[in-house]
């Protein structure tokens, strides 16, 4: 399956963006990100919190603050999320979808944080 990028997140965790993900979900559903994709490739291995969904078990939201640096969403923050599946008996990420936000507050359990916080 051809891929955007395949990525660790900082629990060591392997995360992919299909093409399809991007094309079929991302761009399709949030446009606004077509020139966005290193940022949230970034929000996956950098990020500042990463949460359990409210509505999908399987799911989580990795949130990364005021990582915009430029354009019309500049300072705003994006979220990726990522469902859990079992692929060839190993654990893998596979990005569902992402957005952007100028809330910081989306709710669920918190999973992780980075430490400086």
């Amino acid at each position: 399956m051809p891929r955007k990028f395949l990525v660790k997140d900082p629990r060591g965790k392997e995360v992919i963006l299909t093409e399809a993900g991007w094309v079929e979900h991302i761009l399709a559903d949030h446009g606004e990100l077509a020139s966005y994709l290193e940022y949230l490739e970034q929000t996956i291995t950098d990020p500042d919190r990463i949460y359990k969904s409210q509505w999908d078990n399987a799911s989580e939201l990795y949130l990364r603050r005021s990582s915009i640096a430029t354009g019309p969403f500049q300072g705003y923050h994006i979220v990726v999320v990522v469902r859990w599946c079992l692929e060839s008996l190993r654990l893998i990420g596979v990005v569902t979808t992402g957005y952007v936000t100028s809330d910081d507050k989306i709710g669920g359990e918190l999973r992780w944080q980075r430490s400086n916080q």
